[in-house]
């Protein structure tokens, strides 16, 4: 019978070693496994060349990710490609459009609309709630409400950047999915305004992986030549 190095572990621990290996991807073990990575990644950050080689191995693992998420092949509804010789008004309809972007960034490309979203919006990350330069507002009043005469000046600051009806502006302000908010309700104008941008991002670049993945762009394109032939001479 061989003998055993000094370092070789004994039969009944391989074993145990064996099962436990078993289990590093399940739901019993993931959460185990995952804390051993972060502190593999922490031990990477003692340095900046370790930490450079960390960050590309995370990145060639997240476009691993994003590259295997991708809408279904077909026709709409069952697939992304929609004709425009057989597009039927329904597809321009908010539900339609609001549907096609949940199915987007929920079941399509999940990965790269997190990434996004996350990499803008603060909520992921801890915020810096100091105000700047433009957010401090010396003209609120000791209790905390704002003078009539400031609340109608704000007003109509306001009105001065919103798009006039029938204008170009106000025809190409609602793209698929894409949305620009009157920022009235900072936080809540913010978060909106980074899932329109990341939900745009994610159907930009599955049209450009494939031409066929093209429903936000036959909106656009509609609407506009929609615009085009109400506001021609």
């Amino acid at each position: 019978m061989p003998s055993r190095g000094p370092n070789t572990p004994p039969p009944e621990q391989k074993t145990y070693l064996k099962y436990r290996y078993r289990t590093w991807s399940t739901y019993y073990g993931w959460t185990s496994t995952v804390e051993l990575v972060e502190a593999i990644g922490r031990k990477f950050d003692r340095s900046q060349k370790s930490a450079d080689r960390w960050a590309q191995f995370i990145l060639a693992e997240a476009i691993n990710i994003s590259r295997r998420q991708s809408p279904p092949r077909g026709a709409y509804p069952f697939g992304a490609w929609q004709s425009a010789c057989t597009v039927l008004p329904e597809f321009f309809s908010e539900a339609a459009k609001q549907e096609r972007t949940t199915r987007l960034t929920t079941m399509d490309t999940p990965f790269l609309y997190k990434f996004l979203l996350g990499t803008m919006d603060s909520d992921f990350q801890a915020e810096d709630l100091s105000p700047t330069s433009d957010e401090l507002d010396t003209s609120f009043a000791p209790d905390g409400t704002t003078p009539s005469s400031t609340v109608d000046e704000a007003e109509t600051r306001l009105l001065a950047t919103l798009p006039v009806p029938g204008s170009l502006d106000a025809s190409m302000a609602d793209y698929e999915g894409f949305a620009y908010t009157s920022g009235i309700e900072l936080t809540e104008g913010k978060q909106a305004r980074y899932r329109q941008i990341s939900a745009l991002v994610c159907s930009m670049v599955t049209f450009a992986r494939n031409h066929r993945h093209n429903g936000m762009q036959l909106t656009n394109a509609i609407q506009f030549e929609f615009w085009q032939s109400n506001h021609s001479a």
